[in-house]
């Protein structure tokens, strides 16, 4: 064998694997027997820009409408937190098995522009819940560790991932790196703790059976296809004593909505059959995310997660009716922009 040549080939391989860099494996493998605390807090402000509303070419004032109205007000603010503690009984194909979560703290509270708040506390906090994989319906069946059991209602819809696995690439991964999530997953991350896909459907059937039919499963999906955010491996950093990784969190995305066939077919089953009605209603969104994730590559779970988002919604919708001989027109022109920051921890 030419040594030369050999030499060549060797130094040609060394110098692709050090082009292509080293790789990191960003994985859930939570060791069985593990008990984490995990911790949520979301805040919300909300606040409604700008409000135009029109009757018959003319622009109207609300408060002249006899509503007690002023768009200085005309905000608010929401918060959330969800404390857990997860034991780790059974863990398999890269999910838990069988988990055994504690519900510390569900709450909720809310306060407006024009004075209004208030919080509540969910009835499952204290409970336990336990989680355990069923292959055949591929989902989570999930029921109540207490002798004194609350009503399913309470926890139906709860998810059993706050391990933000969805959050993960498919594979492993080099320092720069990038990948998406969107869709469902996406917006499992906004409400943690909810089992989106259940909760959908759940709607989607209670409205269905209702007197005005809305396509909520078909609406939300045309909500979340434009909804991506954009990971980023930015590799490890010295935390605390641990090399834990970085995981960088952003994506601007749009998204336009014409919503005005869905809601003349929810309207139409009451307009007397003389009228006939030209509506239009689109909905423009836009937001931002920033932030990042840090994870624990030994113990195979996240650490950190801090997230921020701004989002700004546009809603135009104007409609004319004639009414057995009378025309009438008018429209809502409307801006509301939101700023949440989501904190999340496990130790």
């Amino acid at each position: 064998m030419n040594t030369r040549f050999a030499f060549l080939g060797l130094a040609a391989a060394a110098g692709l694997v050090a082009f292509v860099g080293p790789k990191d494996e960003v994985r859930f493998t939570v060791a069985e027997g593990t008990t984490l605390t995990k911790s949520f807090e979301t805040t919300v402000e909300m606040s409604l820009d700008d409000l135009i509303i029109s009757f018959n070419g003319q622009e109207l004032d609300p408060a002249a409408m006899g509503a007690d109205f002023d768009l200085a007000d005309a905000n608010g603010s929401l918060g959330y937190v969800l404390s857990v503690v997860d034991e780790y009984e059974k863990v398999a194909d890269g999910k838990p098995a069988m988990l055994r979560r504690t519900v510390e703290t569900l709450m909720g509270e809310y306060s407006s522009g024009m004075g209004d708040s208030g919080s509540e506390s969910a009835l499952i906090e204290g409970e336990t819940l336990v989680f355990s994989w069923d292959e055949e319906e591929g989902g989570y069946a999930i029921k109540v560790d207490s002798e004194d059991p609350i009503d399913a209602e309470e926890y139906e819809f709860m998810s059993e991932d706050l391990d933000l696995r969805a959050m993960l690439p498919e594979g492993s991964v080099s320092e720069g790196d990038t990948w998406t999530v969107g869709g469902r997953n996406m917006m499992g991350l906004l409400v943690p703790g909810v089992d989106v896909d259940k909760a959908i459907n759940k709607m989607n059937e209670e409205a269905s059976s209702g007197d005005v039919p809305i396509e909520i499963e078909e609406f939300m999906d045309s909500v979340a296809e434009g909804m991506l955010l954009e990971l980023t491996y930015a590799g490890t950093r010295e935390v605390d004593g641990r090399s834990l990784m970085v995981i960088e969190i952003g994506g601007e995305f749009e998204q336009n909505l014409d919503l005005s066939d869905m809601i003349l077919e929810a309207i139409s089953a009451e307009m007397p059959p003389e009228a006939s009605v030209d509506l239009s209603v689109v909905i423009e969104m836009a937001a931002e995310a920033t932030g990042e994730m840090l994870w624990d590559g030994k113990a195979g779970h996240f650490v950190s997660m801090d997230m921020e988002m701004d989002f700004v919604m546009v809603i135009d919708a104007r409609g004319d009716v004639d009414a057995g001989g009378q025309a009438m027109d008018g429209g809502i022109e409307a801006e509301a922009s939101m700023h949440m920051v989501r904190k999340a921890t496990a130790k």
